[in-house]
């Protein structure tokens, strides 16, 4: 059958009542349908079995979601509604798999909070229970409850009391549905926008109190995935916050959707993945995971840890670079298998042919690490080689960067049981096979050693991928050799073909090289001292590069309306051009304060990938961001200009930014916020 994906989703397709009251537009149609095709561009395998939604008011909305999702995911909940005047709670739920007849003969299980506050009192907010088939083939059920809880207004954990009176609601509904059985509370998933701040940067202690502390009945019998098991091998901190909502006014992020899991044991249901991929649809971004029976290294909490494993091959002096030998279990269909890399550098990886591999930093589990370029085993030197006649894999491996730690994950093509062997190479420079990447702006060891060559000739081999940008424009890259012992030194580039295209030597403390390029192709930057007695030298990558990133939320805030509110909307012209080259030209004719532009994100993308097939999802530019807006009120003032830089050196390697759009107007001043993030790791 294979393992069971789910999604829970803040639509914010909110009733007609509460744009009446904030003076907002509906677009709860053009809403559905972004959400619809955010959905089908996801890979087919990789999409949600049952997806759960959160704050479906809007009928035409509903409507919608309903036209463009049945044919795919046929089997709904389309509304729990307590059948009062009330507002319905917004809950829709999609499947593919077939939902399971209940205990009570129906086919899915209501029950409504009995304490709300503010506008929560408007609607009737509660929670559905469904089951389905079990991932793991068992003859037991796997109960999902999806629910959407008390928000709150003021502060971060106003109306907690309620919240906790709410969780306990919960408890009550999925026990109507299973009793108190421990096997099937192992197979419990709850699911939804649970409103409390979980994570390590929240203010208050609601978190804690809920789930460390086990203090309400559902808690004690779940766990909050995301804490539990998305974090490195004994390291309870949440490297990767989980944020699953914007504050469109502070621009900060927070998690308030959830993923709670029945608690742990051999023959229990866990998140082997969990992530996000959907994050310019709404105000909340998706939150999915990859749920089977729990077995060894099925979660980042539980990986290998690759450094503490014997070394297969490699590690001398002067031949650095190690090979690791890991065996890989697929216990059940669709298992993962987790690897810590507690060290940031350049690694090849080569599987099974029925095995797919992927890297993600322990900052961010939704991206993958791009892949850089694949290495044969027949390019790598003798004394690696023993390890490929142990193992059965590919003879071609993928070659990826990480600036900080990161997992490795590896999953069967087809959700096939059984052993695989996987096979990492740690880079240090030896040869043109085990080349090291550079990393911008960070300074990079060599792998010199003291008193012996590395490698044949003693010279230290490293790589970098020098992007075309959106715009094609030149520009210079500055490569530059720390040298404390002042030895002659030399510095070379070279293509992929090993020709030399430049090169330079000298004695300085710092012996530099500037290459000058378009972009659009990956060389060689090859070092070689005049005495192996010295070492202790770092190479530096200063470009002027970084990335547009369409993963992450891009858009236009309106935080105040130009002019008088009361007659209407602001009407905004916005173009958007990466240095030199336009990227969008649109117009909003409705602009509502604290309203952002729906679909403007997608359609950077579109002509992005349109101008840029294979782009993914990193746009390179090499100076700005620049945005030309207008407001066409008579008193506003015309055309007015700003721009997003590029990173500097002094920055980290990736800062979301945000800047702040004037709007003079005779009658009142109106302020927008043009919002994206910015990465140097491409």
């Amino acid at each position: 059958m294979g393992p069971l994906r789910v999604m829970t989703f803040n639509v914010q397709m909110l009733p007609w009542v509460a744009d009446a009251l904030h003076s907002t537009t509906n677009d709860a149609p053009e809403r559905a349908d972004r959400v619809a095709r955010a959905l089908f561009a996801l890979p087919v395998v990789d999409q949600p079995d049952v997806i759960a939604f959160n704050e479906v008011f809007d009928e035409d909305g509903r409507d919608r979601l309903r036209l463009r999702l049945s044919g795919r995911w046929p089997h709904i909940v389309d509304k729990i509604h307590d059948g009062g005047v009330l507002e319905d709670s917004g809950l829709m739920l999609f499947s593919r798999r077939p939902l399971l007849t209940l205990p009570d003969g129906g086919n899915f299980h209501e029950r409504f909070f009995t304490e709300s506050a503010g506008d929560d009192t408007m609607a009737a907010k509660g929670v559905g229970v469904i089951q389905v088939d079990s991932p793991d083939g068992v003859d037991l059920p796997t109960t999902i409850a999806f629910t959407h809880m008390q928000a709150s207004y003021l502060s971060e954990d106003e109306h907690r009391d309620v919240r906790r009176s709410q969780l306990d609601t919960m408890y009550t509904a999925v026990k109507e549905v299973i009793g108190s059985s421990p096997e099937l509370w192992e197979r419990v998933i709850v699911l939804g926008d649970l409103n409390i701040r979980g994570d390590s940067e929240a203010l208050t202690d609601e978190w804690a109190e809920i789930f460390d502390l086990a203090s309400t009945e559902l808690t004690r019998l779940t766990h909050d995935g995301w804490r539990t098991g998305m974090h490195p091998p004994n390291d309870q901190q949440d490297h990767d916050l989980g944020r699953t909502n914007l504050n469109w006014e502070s621009g900060q992020g927070q998690r308030l959707d959830y993923m709670l899991f029945g608690n742990e044991n051999e023959r229990g249901l866990v998140a082997h993945h969990m992530y996000s991929r959907i994050r310019n649809a709404s105000d909340h971004f998706s939150l999915e995971a990859v749920v089977q029976r729990r077995s060894d290294h099925c979660r980042p909490a539980d990986a290998i840890d690759l450094h503490q494993w014997v070394t297969a091959a490699g590690g001398s002096p002067g031949r650095p670079s190690t090979l690791h030998h890991l065996p890989l279990e697929f216990d059940f269909p669709g298992t993962l298998q987790w690897l810590y890399v507690d060290t940031p550098g350049t690694f090849t990886l080569w599987s099974a042919a029925d095995v797919e591999t992927r890297a993600y930093t322990r900052s961010d589990l939704s991206r993958p690490l791009a892949q850089l370029r694949t290495v044969s085993k027949n390019d790598l030197e003798s004394g690696l080689q023993a390890p490929f006649r142990e193992a059965t894999v590919n003879p071609v491996g993928t070659t990826h960067v990480a600036a900080e730690p990161f997992y490795i994950v590896a999953r069967s093509r087809r959700n096939r049981v059984g052993n695989r062997d996987l096979l990492v190479l740690e880079h240090h420079g030896e040869s043109p096979a085990t080349a090291i990447a550079l990393a911008p702006h960070t300074p990079t060891e060599t792998g010199f050693p003291v008193g012996r060559k590395l490698g044949d000739n003693d010279e230290c081999w490293f790589i970098a991928a020098l992007p075309e940008t959106f715009a094609g424009d030149p520009r210079e890259e500055a490569f530059s050799v720390y040298n404390p012992d002042r030895i002659r030194c030399s510095l070379s580039v070279r293509d992929l073909a090993d020709e030399e295209l430049m090169a330079t030597s000298g004695t300085g403390q710092y012996v530099n090289l500037t290459h000058s390029t378009s972009g659009g192709y990956q060389v060689y930057l090859v070092m070689r001292r005049n005495n192996i007695q010295y070492a202790g030298f770092t190479l530096a990558w200063k470009t002027p590069i970084s990335y547009l990133m369409l993963d992450r939320p891009l858009g236009l805030f309106i935080r105040n309306e130009s002019g008088a509110d009361w007659p209407g909307a602001d009407e905004v012209h916005l173009d958007v051009w990466l240095d030199s080259r336009p990227v969008f030209n649109g117009y909003w004719d409705d602009a509502d304060t604290g309203e952002t532009w729906g679909g403007l994100a997608s359609s950077i993308e579109q002509l992005v990938r349109a101008q840029m097939p294979g782009i993914g999802d990193r746009v390179p530019f090499s100076t700005s961001i620049n945005l030309s807006y207008l407001e066409e009120d008579f008193t506003a003032a015309g055309w007015l200009t700003a721009s997003v830089a590029a990173l500097s050196p002094a920055e980290r390697d990736t800062v979301d930014r945000q800047v702040t759009l004037p709007v003079p107007d005779a009658i009142s001043d109106g302020t927008y916020t043009f919002y994206c993030s910015v990465t140097r790791l491409g």
